[in-house]
């Protein structure tokens, strides 16, 4: 196994590619196979990323399973300095994880057409809204290419947040959530977004 840690844009050091590699046999002659990829997205309601449980538990996981693993530390806003942590941020480091993979597929011996995504709790939020997201001009725009780039093959999604809106609601009228006003303002950029905003980052609404 090669494990590798990559920084995803210049002068950033909170932003990390975490690559674990099956390097095949090396007694086996010719080229070796590609194997599917997962990319995994830690928990931590967007105020940190849960990279032991979450994270190391779970690559190994998809590795020992045949999978090309992956954790993406995206941005959140304990690690962010003065760098921006709400949304898109975190949509555009997958769109820049994506793209390294793809750059390197033949040597991490990847298959570009097989990338998967799971997630946990905020990560599985972020998995969700790539799944409904990616085919819009976002990414496709920022970067310069198809939005099919960025189209994903699966994702599993582990106790998502999947229904901003449904949340407000239901909060609505009780004491206020210390960790989901920090959780909102890492986000949205705001503790108290408007309903516009909790629709638009509602997942299961698209």
């Amino acid at each position: 196994m090669i494990m590798k840690q990559i920084p995803l844009w210049e002068g950033r050091d909170d932003v990390i590619l975490h690559a674990f590699l099956d390097e095949g046999d090396p007694m086996m002659p010719g080229p070796k196979e590609k194997l599917p990829a997962m990319m995994i997205c830690p928990g931590g309601a967007y105020l940190f990323c849960s990279m032991s449980g979450e994270g190391y538990t779970t690559a190994m996981a998809f590795l020992a399973a045949g999978y090309q693993t992956f954790i993406l530390q995206y941005t959140v806003g304990s690690s962010c300095g003065s760098n921006p942590s709400a949304y898109p941020a975190q949509l555009l480091d997958y769109a820049r994880a994506v793209f390294l993979i793809r750059e390197h597929a033949e040597e991490w011996l990847v298959d570009p057409e097989r990338l998967c995504l799971t997630g946990f709790s905020a990560g599985a939020h972020l998995c969700a809204t790539v799944a409904t997201k990616w085919h819009e001009p976002l990414l496709s725009d920022h970067f310069g290419v198809s939005a099919e780039v960025f189209k994903p093959l699966a994702v599993i999604l582990g106790y998502p947040l999947c229904d901003y809106a449904y949340q407000e609601e239901y909060n609505a009228g009780k004491p206020a959530n210390p960790m989901l006003l920090a959780g909102n303002a890492a986000f949205f950029g705001t503790p108290t977004p408007s309903k516009e905003q909790l629709e638009l980052l509602s997942p299961c609404l698209h």
